[in-house]
Protein backbone atom coordinates (compact mmCIF):
# COMPACT_ATOMS: atom_id res chain seq x y z
CA UNK A 1 0.00 0.00 0.00
CA UNK A 2 1.25 3.28 -0.82
CA UNK A 3 0.89 6.80 -1.86
CA UNK A 4 0.40 8.51 -5.31
CA UNK A 5 4.35 9.13 -5.95
CA UNK A 6 4.35 5.30 -5.18
CA UNK A 7 6.56 5.51 -2.07
CA UNK A 8 5.56 2.26 -0.76
CA UNK A 9 4.91 1.21 3.27
CA UNK A 10 6.63 -1.97 3.69
CA UNK A 11 4.36 -4.59 4.89
CA UNK A 12 6.50 -5.01 7.93
CA UNK A 13 5.39 -1.39 8.91
CA UNK A 14 1.73 -2.29 7.76
CA UNK A 15 1.84 -5.31 10.19
CA UNK A 16 3.65 -3.11 13.22
CA UNK A 17 0.39 -0.53 13.04
CA UNK A 18 -2.35 -3.17 12.80
CA UNK A 19 -0.42 -4.95 16.23
CA UNK A 20 -0.46 -1.46 17.64
CA UNK A 21 -4.15 -1.40 16.85
CA UNK A 22 -5.06 -4.68 18.51
CA UNK A 23 -3.15 -4.10 21.56
CA UNK A 24 -4.27 -0.33 21.96
CA UNK A 25 -8.41 -1.91 21.63
CA UNK A 26 -7.30 -5.04 24.24
CA UNK A 27 -6.12 -2.00 26.39
CA UNK A 28 -9.25 -0.13 26.23
CA UNK A 29 -11.58 -3.21 26.53
CA UNK A 30 -9.67 -4.14 29.61
CA UNK A 31 -9.94 -0.29 31.06
CA UNK A 32 -6.34 -0.20 31.37
CA UNK A 33 -5.74 3.63 30.83
CA UNK A 34 -1.86 3.47 31.05
CA UNK A 35 -1.27 0.82 28.34
CA UNK A 36 -4.64 2.45 26.10
CA UNK A 37 -2.16 5.81 26.56
CA UNK A 38 0.38 4.33 25.24
CA UNK A 39 -0.50 4.25 21.94
CA UNK A 40 -0.21 7.77 21.54
CA UNK A 41 2.92 10.25 21.75
CA UNK A 42 3.46 12.46 24.14
CA UNK A 43 3.32 15.49 21.79
CA UNK A 44 0.01 14.60 20.69
CA UNK A 45 -2.59 16.97 19.17
CA UNK A 46 -5.70 15.71 18.12
CA UNK A 47 -7.94 17.81 16.32
CA UNK A 48 -11.54 17.00 16.17
CA UNK A 49 -14.12 17.43 13.59
CA UNK A 50 -15.33 21.21 14.88
CA UNK A 51 -11.52 22.07 14.62
CA UNK A 52 -10.58 22.17 18.02
CA UNK A 53 -7.25 20.43 19.36
CA UNK A 54 -6.72 18.64 22.58
CA UNK A 55 -2.82 17.44 23.60
CA UNK A 56 -2.21 14.15 25.21
CA UNK A 57 -2.96 15.29 29.05
CA UNK A 58 -6.64 16.14 27.59
CA UNK A 59 -7.33 12.74 25.50
CA UNK A 60 -6.35 11.05 28.78
CA UNK A 61 -8.51 12.73 31.07
CA UNK A 62 -11.29 12.19 28.36
CA UNK A 63 -10.88 8.67 28.33
CA UNK A 64 -10.53 7.85 32.23
CA UNK A 65 -13.89 9.59 32.21
CA UNK A 66 -15.38 7.61 29.55
CA UNK A 67 -13.96 4.35 32.32
CA UNK A 68 -15.28 6.02 35.00
CA UNK A 69 -18.96 5.92 33.20
CA UNK A 70 -19.38 2.14 33.76
CA UNK A 71 -18.27 0.91 30.23
CA UNK A 72 -19.03 -2.49 30.06
CA UNK A 73 -17.51 -4.15 26.32
CA UNK A 74 -16.36 -2.61 23.50
CA UNK A 75 -15.49 -4.09 20.28
CA UNK A 76 -13.22 -2.10 17.83
CA UNK A 77 -12.74 -2.51 13.83
CA UNK A 78 -11.34 -0.18 11.46
CA UNK A 79 -11.12 -0.26 7.20
CA UNK A 80 -7.75 1.08 6.21
CA UNK A 81 -8.26 3.32 3.36
CA UNK A 82 -4.59 4.97 2.82
CA UNK A 83 -1.35 4.78 3.82
CA UNK A 84 1.60 6.82 2.79
CA UNK A 85 5.40 7.98 3.95
CA UNK A 86 5.98 10.98 4.69
CA UNK A 87 9.60 11.19 5.45
CA UNK A 88 10.29 9.14 8.76
CA UNK A 89 6.24 9.47 9.64
CA UNK A 90 3.29 7.11 8.36
CA UNK A 91 0.13 8.67 7.39
CA UNK A 92 -3.01 6.55 7.72
CA UNK A 93 -6.07 7.66 6.59
CA UNK A 94 -9.06 5.04 8.01
CA UNK A 95 -12.31 4.64 9.38
CA UNK A 96 -12.72 2.96 12.56
CA UNK A 97 -16.03 1.49 13.94
CA UNK A 98 -16.31 1.06 17.86
CA UNK A 99 -19.21 -1.06 19.72
CA UNK A 100 -20.06 0.25 23.40
CA UNK A 101 -21.97 -1.33 25.85
CA UNK A 102 -22.55 1.33 29.09
CA UNK A 103 -23.90 -0.39 32.52
CA UNK A 104 -25.81 2.00 34.82
CA UNK A 105 -26.50 1.01 38.64
CA UNK A 106 -25.89 -2.68 37.35
CA UNK A 107 -29.62 -2.69 36.60
CA UNK A 108 -29.88 -0.63 33.27
CA UNK A 109 -27.44 -0.61 29.57
CA UNK A 110 -27.33 1.33 26.54
CA UNK A 111 -25.65 -0.02 23.27
CA UNK A 112 -23.64 2.69 21.54
CA UNK A 113 -21.92 2.47 17.86
CA UNK A 114 -19.31 5.26 17.24
CA UNK A 115 -17.75 5.58 13.47
CA UNK A 116 -15.05 7.52 13.37
CA UNK A 117 -12.97 8.49 9.95
CA UNK A 118 -9.71 10.53 10.26
CA UNK A 119 -5.84 10.46 9.40
CA UNK A 120 -3.24 9.44 12.07
CA UNK A 121 0.01 10.49 11.16
CA UNK A 122 2.22 7.63 13.17
CA UNK A 123 5.79 8.40 14.35
CA UNK A 124 8.64 5.74 15.62
CA UNK A 125 9.64 6.60 19.05
CA UNK A 126 12.19 3.86 21.04
CA UNK A 127 11.36 1.45 18.60
CA UNK A 128 7.23 1.81 18.45
CA UNK A 129 5.42 3.22 16.77
CA UNK A 130 2.56 5.99 18.37
CA UNK A 131 -0.01 8.45 16.99
CA UNK A 132 1.88 11.94 17.10
CA UNK A 133 -1.13 13.65 15.18
CA UNK A 134 -5.10 12.70 14.20
CA UNK A 135 -7.35 14.90 12.04
CA UNK A 136 -11.25 13.46 12.10
CA UNK A 137 -13.16 14.30 9.43
CA UNK A 138 -16.15 12.72 10.01
CA UNK A 139 -17.94 11.32 13.31
CA UNK A 140 -21.62 9.63 13.84
CA UNK A 141 -22.76 8.08 16.97
CA UNK A 142 -26.05 5.53 17.28
CA UNK A 143 -27.68 4.85 20.34
CA UNK A 144 -30.60 3.07 21.62
CA UNK A 145 -32.19 4.01 24.97
CA UNK A 146 -31.09 3.11 28.08
CA UNK A 147 -32.63 -0.22 28.87
CA UNK A 148 -33.73 -2.91 31.83
CA UNK A 149 -30.44 -5.79 32.09
CA UNK A 150 -31.38 -8.76 32.30
CA UNK A 151 -28.97 -11.14 34.35
CA UNK A 152 -26.36 -12.27 31.86
CA UNK A 153 -26.58 -9.45 29.73
CA UNK A 154 -24.59 -6.70 31.90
Amino acid sequence: MGDDDGQLVASDTLDALDRRHRVSWDAFDAQDLDAYMDFFAPELVWTGIDGRTIDFAALRQQVRGQFERGIKRTATSYEREAVSLDGEQVIETLTQTSEVTLNAFGVVRRDIVLQRRGSYRWSRQSGTWRVAEANITSETFKTNRWRLAWFGQL
